[in-house]
């Protein structure tokens, strides 16, 4: 059900919209790649612009936002699968156990994030 399992790679757009779920890791890594290609050094002015904005990590409320949005939209994108594979039978589908489903912040780690702002 998640191709990066155990991780969930989620692309959320700064208005909340996801853009792509966890089912679509390909895409995400795609759009890093091209962002990210040939840089090896953070970007000074956009890391100053992003500890202004949060006020060195101290308001983070926005950012917060955006990452329970993509756990909600993990959640979601979890359960139609389920239910897809409980409507189409089939002896090869598993339900998850409980442990692997994601339903709030909190059963998650967050291993990192990027933040792409335009200069």
């Amino acid at each position: 059900m998640n191709p990066l399992h155990p991780f969930f790679l989620v692309y959320v757009r700064d208005n909340g919209d996801v853009r792509y779920s966890f089912a679509h890791p390909k895409q995400v890594l795609e759009m890093c790649r091209a962002v990210c290609a040939g840089k090896t050094e953070p970007i000074e002015q956009l890391c100053a612009l992003f500890d202004r904005e949060t006020d060195q990590g101290r308001r983070m409320t926005k950012y917060n936002g955006l990452l329970d949005r993509a756990v909600a939209s993990i959640g979601s994108v979890l359960n139609k699968r389920i239910a897809a594979g409980l409507t189409r039978g089939g002896r090869g589908f598993v339900i998850p156990d409980q442990e692997e489903l994601v339903e709030r912040p909190e059963d998650l780690d967050l291993v990192t994030w990027l933040v792409i702002t335009k200069a």
